[in-house]
């Protein structure tokens, strides 16, 4: 358990960006933005493991004010 979800990837936390949630949903990158692969610092080809983790300060399940996402993976 971890914040209102279960963080299911391991390893370094890396923040790739801060985004602002008016429209419900967030995208990244965006226009102006690195790639995900250069902001993560990805330098060789390999296999990676990535989880958002959000502010989510709901007043319903527990009292953590963040969740996060479902993993996913990617090889590069």
């Amino acid at each position: 358990m971890f914040g209102d979800g279960l963080r299911c990837v391991s390893g370094t936390i890396v923040r790739l960006a801060t985004k602002d949630e008016r429209r419900r949903c967030v995208a990244y990158p965006s226009a102006g933005n690195a790639s995900v692969s250069v902001r993560g610092q990805v330098t060789v080809p390999g296999i990676r493991d990535y989880q958002v983790w959000y502010r989510n300060a709901a007043p319903f399940c527990t009292p953590s004010t963040f969740n996060l996402t479902n993993g996913f993976e990617k090889v590069t």
